[in-house]
């Protein structure tokens, strides 16, 4: 679908079926986080583990520079993962 917004001109890609599934628990984290950064005790009662499994968790996708560790100790969705959820990002 094309639409026109603020001057933009978007499309929405299809998944690509060929594509690996992505990791169910992996998106729940960033899904989380995609709207505000969470401490690991949050992120752990969203997604439901146990405490090293949720640590292991973050600093996986840390190393693959999806999420971010604040200064504060909270953690958030890297620029990069959040244009990946964007339409600009999805080609």
């Amino acid at each position: 679908a094309l639409s026109r917004i603020y001057g933009t001109l978007r499309h929405e890609y299809a998944p690509d079926p060929s594509a690996s599934p992505p990791d169910t628990v992996a998106q729940k984290v960033l899904d989380a986080l995609a709207s505000t950064p969470l401490t690991a005790e949050e992120l752990r009662c969203v997604i439901g583990c146990d405490a090293r499994s949720c640590l292991e968790l973050l600093s996986e996708l840390t190393v693959a520079g999806r999420v971010e560790r604040l200064i504060d100790g909270r953690y958030a969705a890297s620029a990069g993962a959040l244009l990946e959820r964007s339409l600009h990002g999805a080609q």
